[in-house]
């Protein structure tokens, strides 16, 4: 007896219409389910989706309908455009999903040919496959190009329910195609429409799983959104306190005194500091005050607090009545703003006494700077005649017999016109801007020349002037420009203390102690306050009147020693009156001392100007007498002497001609000694080292950076014969071993 043991996938043909309405009722959860999603996502391709299972569902309704009537061609047409039907839908659809334009108009137009084509069929009398089969294989399509759409979303985004789908729309397509064979045995049909239901149940749940999945990946890119907007608001709030932080001090920390006041009774609502110093209102409840009560109002009769801002905005100037019933004038300015949460007011207050009193001491400052550049004009305009006077003088002295007296008293005219040099050197340092570089300083020498600066006012006022340095005493690193104006500025500064003094004096000492060289600056006068002397080195204060001084002098002092390192302090002077101490540090032992060479320092022991040197040396200066002087010094020496007065003379003659060397004045017009030099060693470079400078302004940077950069060696005017016979001698003599060891 065989035993059959195998499955039986089949289903009776009477179970047809219940596999029917099966799928029906699954087609119908599809169109619900597709028409909830076009109606919350707006996605239009699910209301095609829409279109193409409704369309579906009258092809199963018109299958069970035909299942118990009679055959009838006009439901057969129906059928079978319902179908092909569904099948366009179902790949346009598709089509929008992917983003592919498919014209409404030709899909029209598929449904109007399906039409016809359905009704010629039911006309026909055709039922057969050759029918039914090209609406299955569309319909079929439409679901491969789904189930491919669905694949792109699972590789773009891994979705499950995007697989899922993609393998439901795969079978799908696969029964669809097949259907029209199945529709042939009736021990297939049941079954076919049974796995149609359960294949739509898979889809549908499928859809689901990928909206659910949409849903979390949304909530979690909002979640993450959320944090995102929750740390930026966080960053953003610490911005907006560190800007509140940084307003707060600008606001409490500004110059012009600041009120915001009521916009309903001109309640004051805050004021910063500068506010409560101008009003004097630092011991006043601030929160029961209002701005009217410090101003005074005009005559318009201003009653609202509106009237009264725009009264006090059109002002120029107001009288600010303070606390303590004293006056001010002051210019102001207002704005409406909205302070925390309503409308204020918010005024801007200058007061014009500081102002005015700052804007002189700012002209007298301009006024000075304006002093100094014509005391340099004039100190360089006096170089050339001194040079003059003093070559002519030397020339004189050593061309002459000259009687006993005669010579004696040339030579004390020489010796003033070289006092003369050493003040005019003065002026020039004392007012060009200098560079910040250091190096050794002699102490003694820089104080006795500041002191030479005022020798004059000293004399003509009487003050007596007592000069004590200690015996031994090391070099100061120092700026020495920077170093003699602190001197000078504290030299002023006791003769105008003693000039009110029965008996003047003012005493400069030097001492040396721990490393420390200290100076000290005294006088007789009546001293500095001790409520004074807390402020005397802050800018701009001052207990001299209205143009006697700037009040800036010792706030410079006070930085140029700060920047050296060293200090300046006040302490009563032992001579009665104020005194001031520089301390500065000793420079270290390896440091060169340099000091800068004055005219005064120049004097070189007599010499016997004899020399059978033929040297050619030419000469530009475009001062005629000095050109003329230091020819006649040159043929005195025994050089010949070429004069030229302009510089591009000099370059056509140096090109013409052979010289051995070339004395050039630096500051000349159209052509500076720098410009000069570059030319001279172009045309012929072997000049390059027997260039000598005559410079009445070797104190500022340009020159002094120009002569270090060349290496040649200058003649500071006004220069004396002996360091014209030195400089020339030694620069022939470089120049001749230099050419033997060529």
């Amino acid at each position: 007896m065989a035993v059959n043991i195998g499955l039986d996938f089949t289903l009776p043909y009477s179970y047809v219409k219940a596999t029917l309405t099966l799928s029906l009722l699954t087609v119908w959860v599809l169109v619900g389910l597709f028409q909830y999603l076009n109606r919350y996502t707006q996605r239009n391709y699910f209301s095609t989706w829409t279109a193409a299972w409704l369309f579906y569902a009258i092809f199963l309704t018109l299958n069970i309908t035909l299942q118990s009537t009679p055959p009838n061609a006009f439901l057969v047409m129906w059928k079978n455009w319902s179908v092909g039907t569904s099948a366009i839908f179902l790949l346009w659809g598709s089509f929008r999903f992917l983003k592919f334009r498919a014209p409404q108009s030709f899909v029209i137009g598929l449904v109007l040919l399906l039409s016809v084509w359905s009704y010629y069929a039911a006309r026909q009398g055709e039922t057969g496959l050759w029918v039914q089969a090209p609406a299955f294989l569309l319909l079929g399509a439409g679901s491969g190009v789904t189930a491919y759409a669905y694949m792109q979303v699972r590789r773009k985004r891994n979705m499950v329910g995007a697989g899922l789908l993609s393998f439901g729309f795969s079978l799908w397509g696969l029964y669809l195609t097949c259907y029209p064979f199945l529709e042939l045995s009736k021990q297939l049909i049941s079954m076919a429409f049974f796995i149609s239901a359960m294949l739509q149940l898979f889809i549908a749940v499928s859809m689901i799983v990928l909206v659910l999945e949409e849903v979390r990946a949304t909530a979690e890119f909002n979640r993450k959104r959320l944090l995102t907007a929750k740390t930026r608001q966080k960053i953003l709030h610490s911005r907006v306190r560190s800007s509140e932080d940084r307003y707060r001090k600008l606001f409490e920390q500004a110059s012009e005194a600041i009120v915001i006041a009521s916009a309903d009774d001109l309640k004051i609502l805050e004021m910063n500091d500068a506010a409560r110093l101008l009003l004097a209102a630092s011991n006043l409840n601030q929160s029961d005050i209002t701005l009217s009560r410090f101003c005074l109002v005009g005559q318009g009769g201003q009653n609202s607090a509106q009237e009264w801002f725009t009264w006090l905005t059109q002002q120029r100037q107001v009288q600010v009545i303070r606390s303590t019933g004293s006056t001010v004038q002051a210019e102001v300015t207002g704005s409406p703003i909205w302070f925390a949460g309503r409308k204020a007011y918010q005024f801007f207050f200058r007061e014009l006494t500081e102002r005015g009193r700052l804007e002189q001491q700012l002209r007298h400052v301009e006024k000075l700077s304006a002093i100094g550049q014509m005391i340099s004009g004039i100190s360089h305009e006096l170089n050339n005649p001194l040079t003059s006077i003093k070559g002519y003088l030397e020339l004189i002295l050593a061309r002459h017999e000259l009687p006993g007296q005669t010579r004696v008293d040339l030579q004390r005219v020489a010796e003033e016109s070289n006092r003369a040099a050493n003040i005019v050197q003065n002026f020039l340092t004392f007012s060009r801007e200098q560079s910040n570089e250091f190096r050794a300083v002699e102490v003694k020498q820089l104080i006795e020349s500041a002191v030479d600066l005022r020798k004059f006012e000293m004399r003509a006022s009487g003050v007596e002037l007592d000069l004590d340095f200690a015996h031994e005493l090391p070099s100061v690193r120092a700026n020495a420009d920077q170093i003699k104006q602190v001197l000078v500025n504290l030299i002023n500064n006791s003769l105008y203390a003693v000039d009110d003094q029965p008996e003047k004096r003012v005493r400069i000492s030097v001492r040396f102690s721990d490393l420390l060289v200290q100076i000290r600056v005294q006088d007789n006068g009546p001293g500095i306050p001790e409520a004074h002397r807390s402020k005397i080195f802050e800018p701009f204060f001052t207990t001299k009147p209205v143009g006697k001084g700037t009040g800036l002098g010792l706030s410079i002092a006070h930085t140029i020693l700060k920047e050296h390192e060293g200090r300046i302090f006040y302490e009563p002077a032992t001579i009665g009156g104020a005194g001031f101490v520089l301390e500065l540090p000793a420079a270290h032992p390896e440091l060169n001392f340099q000091p800068a060479s004055t005219p005064a320092q120049q004097n070189e022991s007599p010499m016997n100007f004899t020399t059978t040197n033929p040297a050619r040396i030419l000469i530009l200066d475009d001062e005629i007498t000095i050109a003329e002087m230091l020819g006649e010094m040159l043929e005195l020496l025994g050089y010949s002497a070429v004069k030229c007065n302009a510089p591009r003379d000099a370059l056509d003659l140096i090109t013409r001609e052979t010289f051995d060397i070339i004395l050039s004045d630096y500051r000349m017009p159209h052509m500076n000694g720098q410009q000069f030099y570059k030319a001279a060693i172009t045309k012929r470079p072997s000049l390059a080292r027997r260039i000598i400078f005559l410079t009445g302004d070797v104190v500022t940077r340009e020159t002094q950076e120009f002569l270090a950069s060349t290496g040649n060696p200058h003649l500071a005017k006004p220069f004396q014969l002996v360091r014209v016979e030195k400089l020339i001698s030694e620069v022939l003599e470089r120049e001749a071993v230099a050419a033997e060891a060529a």
